[in-house]
């Protein structure tokens, strides 16, 4: 029998499958939405765990993707983001 799963764990399961899915269609077709997109759904990761190493993980994967939407829209400035 499956236990449900609790409400965190939901969250964090479905962020983590929506992203699967957008770095799928970012690779069919890469776009500037896209990659922001997946960022922010990165960055809403963190706040899904209090395990320092793994927000430390997402943190570098969100921070990679804003990397991409940047070089996208030709963004000079790229430390336009933070955590706060």
């Amino acid at each position: 029998m499956n236990m449900p799963l609790s409400r965190p764990e939901w969250q964090r399961d479905c962020l983590l499958v929506a992203i699967k899915e957008l770095v799928a269609y970012y690779q069919l077709s890469p776009s500037a939405c896209l990659a922001l997109q997946i960022s922010r759904n990165y960055r809403l990761l963190i706040t899904q765990d209090d395990r320092l190493s793994i927000k430390t993980l997402w943190q570098s994967y969100a921070k990679s993707w804003w990397d991409v939407y940047c070089r996208h829209r030709n963004l000079k400035q790229r430390t336009a983001f933070s955590f706060s």
